[in-house]
């Protein structure tokens, strides 16, 4: 499992069968369950929250693109929780849907 430590650092955490890791996957299961009922709205929640942690705009200057971060959501934790989410519902879509999205989501 990956958990903050008491220095704010994100790191592995190895654990037996424990609440929190039956929390995780009930929270995979609930996720699988609201991607079957709607796809696209699923795409789209996941897709806004990515944006809210980071985007990425294109500078004129040397063709380089600049990173720049949307301070309203930014945090090593949410992003860990967001790039979760979005593995655990991968097998939830069909491969059609699941390309579409991971391009979108990489876009």
């Amino acid at each position: 499992m990956i958990v903050e430590n008491d220095e704010g650092e994100i790191v592995r955490e190895f654990m037996k069968e424990s609440d929190t890791i039956v929390l995780y996957k009930s929270m995979r299961e609930v996720l699988v369950y609201l991607t079957h009922l709607d796809v696209s709205d699923t795409e789209t929640i996941m897709t806004d929250k990515l944006s809210k942690q980071v985007s990425l705009e294109a500078s004129c200057v040397l063709g380089q693109a600049d990173l720049q971060i949307d301070g309203s959501e930014w945090s090593w934790n949410n992003l860990n929780t967001l790039c979760w989410a979005i593995g655990s519902i991968s097998g939830a879509m069909s491969k059609q849907n699941r390309l579409s999205a991971t391009t979108e989501l990489i876009m």
